[in-house]
């Protein structure tokens, strides 16, 4: 055969095999839509099935992703191929944390996917319409729980709060509690629905009194006095101490009221009484009687009466005498000593009287200016003059044998 006739054998081969190969090539192409997490794209492939398709595009799919059709699935012309990535999205409600997978785009649909449902009230960490990215998404659910709530002396009242503990309800409503009011439950306590919390208000305060301490009495025993004879040698004085207790109340009630501290500011002055040891001497014998006189003569005749002679004259009354002046105290003995122990008691003021029971320069009780005999210048010490107090205050001295009735001056000044 001639090359010529060759030549036009091979293109008449290559023309037919041209067209043949071009019939195959249009029956194979197809052009398909691929959907991922609704977007999409046009695609025009030689490729017969979803996964084959799939694998051209670089998509790879994960085994929480959903495709529909399924991977196998053979395509035609205008088919569609919906991808959609699965997410994990962990949801942490009042602490109790659950993991889902899930293809939802949105927390909104993730929760309807999930079938949670939340009250009205419920705090979320992001946003209903929040995205939920390829990473997953995490959000933390609080719910709301109602409680009963009483605070000091207020009534119960019925709240709601969306926090976990008792600590954080508090919060919530703007009570604070201190370190020394009662918290049932405690902070830490978690929140369970219904329940009760109770704050008791714990106040404490110092208080400060005055009380009086009753002096003793003693007595002693003298024979400067008959056993039927008592005396008084010095007065007695009550003393005062300062008594401090710590007083707590709870919502307003008194709970406890101790004592912490004690001060004496006074001290108590013993009272000295006398009791006689001497005993009386015998009562002196009555004299015996006079023996009656003989009985009378019998009387001589009566002479005739002379004449009555004239009535003298009536003496003229005398006068009646003139009141004796009142006593006038003796001269003040070492007078600078008393005026030390005046200074020391009363601020030198002998006329001082504050109602306290003690009166004058060197604080005399009444009873006992009185057994003195000082109301014989004045029934109160502070009444009389400095030079009568001071003969009164002689003798209480001596009567106790020193300057014991002022123990606190007297000592002070080096007396006792």
């Amino acid at each position: 055969m001639s090359k010529k006739i060759i030549a036009v054998v091979l293109s008449a081969l290559l023309v037919v095999g041209l067209v043949a190969g071009g019939v195959v090539f249009a029956l194979e192409r197809k052009t398909v839509i691929v959907s991922v997490d609704g977007r999409e794209q046009t695609v025009t492939t030689f490729d017969d099935n979803v996964a084959e398709v799939l694998r051209a595009q670089g998509i790879e799919i994960g085994p929480h992703d959903a495709v529909a059709p399924g991977l196998d699935s053979t395509l035609k012309e205008g088919s569609r191929i919906a991808v959609a990535y699965g997410r994990k999205l962990t949801l942490t409600v009042d602490g109790d944390k659950q993991s889902y997978w899930t293809t939802a785009t949105s927390v909104d649909e993730a929760l309807d996917q999930a079938g949670e449902r939340f009250l009205a009230g419920t705090e979320f960490s992001t946003s209903r319409s929040a995205a939920i990215g390829r990473q997953g998404l995490s959000v933390v659910i609080l719910t709301p729980k109602d409680l009963k709530l009483k605070v000091g002396r207020q009534d119960v009242r019925k709240v709601t709060t969306t926090g976990l503990t008792v600590g954080e309800a508090l919060l919530d409503f703007g009570v604070k509690v201190d370190r020394d009011d009662i918290l049932e439950p405690v902070a830490k306590t978690e929140l369970v629905y219904g329940a009760r919390i109770q704050v008791t208000r714990i106040a404490k305060a110092e208080r400060t009194i005055a009380k009086a301490v009753d002096y003793r009495t003693v007595v002693k025993k003298t024979d400067k006095l008959y056993v039927d004879e008592t005396g008084l040698r010095r007065e007695g004085r009550a003393g005062k101490v300062k008594i401090t207790y710590l007083v707590v109340r709870a919502n307003g009630k008194i709970i406890k009221n101790r004592e912490i501290k004690r001060v004496r500011v006074l001290d108590p002055v013993t009272r000295v009484e006398l009791q006689g040891t001497t005993d009386r001497p015998p009562p002196e014998p009555e004299p015996t009687p006079a023996p009656e006189p003989p009985p009378a003569p019998a009387p001589e005749p009566t002479p005739a009466p002379a004449p009555a002679p004239t009535p003298a004259p009536a003496p003229e009354p005398t006068p009646a005498p003139a009141p004796a002046p009142e006593p006038t105290p003796a001269p003040a003995p070492s007078s600078s000593v008393w005026d030390a122990l005046a200074q020391c008691e009363s601020g030198g003021n002998w006329a001082i009287n504050t109602g306290n029971g003690y009166y004058g320069g060197l604080q005399f009780l009444q009873s006992t200016w009185l057994a003195y005999g000082g109301g014989a210048y004045a029934q109160l010490p502070s009444d009389a003059s400095r030079e009568a107090q001071i003969e009164i205050a002689t003798k209480v001295r001596d009567a106790a044998g020193g300057y014991s009735p002022w123990p606190a001056c007297a000592a002070s000044l080096g007396l006792l």
